[in-house]
């Protein structure tokens, strides 16, 4: 297990100066998205020369242009670089392509969440041809106020297992290997022993192969 050290909401000299009374404690320092975009690709150069010995993860939360993206933390001196589940096949494997050319890891940011609109708010979840009968009766009226967008044609795959609470990278090897065979992951949802991900039905096949080959099933 490694501990992290998340650095979002402070100046630079104030992270420095946190970072080195608690650097005998931490493996990994995360140059978090607030601070990315206050002092840009500055701040993963200057924590990584100024802490050799650590880890440094670039929070990012890349959503398009990955390669490219990616690879201006990369090149500097990030030791992994976060990009967001819910972008695209491409964007996510040119992530990949880009830590593997450096020797370094891309991390798969799951978090997902609708922005609440008063009282409401948007979630999203899947269900079997022969029980969409009974779920459309047992939506409350309350949510049928706002028609709920409908639609079908997919097959859901789960990957689970009590080791993935202490196993890293799982959804990354997921992704590019779906990425790899062009099959789209239109949802994604986790937990601490589960990832599940919703493909078209068509890919089924191809998408199954390419996990199993993955993860040596």
């Amino acid at each position: 297990m490694k501990l992290q050290l998340a650095l979002d909401d402070l100046t630079m000299d104030e992270a420095l100066e946190l970072t080195t009374k608690v650097q005998e404690h931490i493996d990994i320092i995360e140059i978090g998205t607030p601070f990315v975009y206050q002092e840009g690709m500055r701040a993963v150069q200057i924590f990584k020369e100024r802490f050799p010995d650590k880890e440094v993860l670039a929070d990012m939360k890349i959503m398009d242009a990955g390669y490219y993206e990616a690879e201006e933390a990369l090149k500097v001196g990030a030791d992994y670089v976060t990009v967001l589940g819910v972008t695209d096949n491409l964007t996510i494997k040119g992530c990949i392509d880009a830590a593997e050319h450096y020797g370094k890891e891309i991390v798969v940011d799951m978090i997902c969440q609708s922005a609440p609109r008063g009282t409401a708010v948007d979630f999203s979840f899947t269900t079997s041809y022969s029980n969409f009968a009974a779920v459309m009766q047992a939506i409350p009226a309350a949510a049928k106020a706002n028609p709920p967008l409908i639609s079908g044609g997919y097959t859901k795959i789960n990957l689970f297992g009590e080791d993935m609470v202490t196993s890293c990278g799982v959804a990354a090897r997921a992704l590019a290997a779906l990425a790899k065979v062009n099959a789209e992951v239109v949802l994604i949802t986790t937990s601490d022993l589960d990832i599940s991900l919703l493909i078209h039905q068509e890919d089924e096949d191809v998408a199954l192969n390419a996990l199993n080959k993955a993860f040596e099933l």
